[in-house]
């Protein structure tokens, strides 16, 4: 788009570019992407509640190579510095070595820890699933799913049933605590619905879904944890 608004009178197609781009220009093996957009949902019940709600997000992506980086958001606005940072990451990962082939002790940085977290203890724990996800070995990891923040791509203030957001504790000091649950679900176990219930859109049947998938902070600093690895 800068280079179609400028057109053919660019003497210099780099002029003018922010530092990070102009070393991606005429590149044949870099792609960027870039994505945002608004939903608004209405919704009206037989317990004769009214709800509206807006959920904006956005969506960055900086291909290079192999090595791929994102920065997906809420709300947020994607500013030019965070998109600089997802550029210079992805570049620093495409001169990076690989890893060892071997059984190793690792520490995640946190956008890693959070995916593994949703897939597994997220998803483990979704009403409708019930994955058997076994007991954590660590009684410091603690998982909680947390729609109530604000400003993530996960945020919402009421489910597709209309029930409130609830911040849900999923793995409590290394165990097993509750399950994420719509009306069905909570009815068919005994408990209380917490807000759980999602969906793509109104043609879709909602079912049990993740929403903002966290790892709480544990008692460790990073030194302690590096320290402690001996690989």
């Amino acid at each position: 788009a800068y280079l179609e608004n400028r057109g053919e009178r660019a003497e210099d197609p780099q002029e003018g570019l922010p530092v990070w781009a102009r070393g991606l220009l005429g590149r044949d093996d870099v792609s960027i992407y870039y994505h945002h957009g608004v939903k608004e949902t209405l919704f009206v019940n037989s317990e004769g509640r009214l709800l509206y709600q807006v959920f904006p997000s956005a969506f960055f992506a900086v291909q290079w190579g192999s090595a791929a980086v994102c920065l997906p958001t809420g709300s947020d606005a994607i500013c030019e510095h965070r998109i600089a940072q997802v550029a210079h990451r992805a570049e620093a990962l495409r001169h990076g070595s690989s890893p060892s082939r071997a059984v190793l002790s690792v520490i995640l940085a946190p956008e890693v820890a959070g995916y593994l977290a949703h897939e597994l203890g997220g998803h483990g724990m979704d009403g409708d699933l019930r994955w058997d996800i076994g007991t954590p070995a660590d009684t410091a990891l603690t998982i909680v799913d947390d729609p109530t923040i604000p400003r993530l791509r996960g945020s919402y203030r009421y489910d597709e049933e209309g029930v409130p957001a609830t911040s849900v504790p999923l793995i409590l000091n290394g165990a097993p605590c509750q399950l994420l649950n719509s009306r069905t679900t909570a009815a068919q176990s005994g408990d209380a619905p917490n807000g759980h219930c999602r969906s793509a859109g109104f043609r879709f049947t909602p079912n049990v879904r993740c929403s903002n998938t966290l790892i709480l902070s544990g008692p460790d600093r990073l030194d302690h944890l590096i320290g402690g690895i001996d690989d």
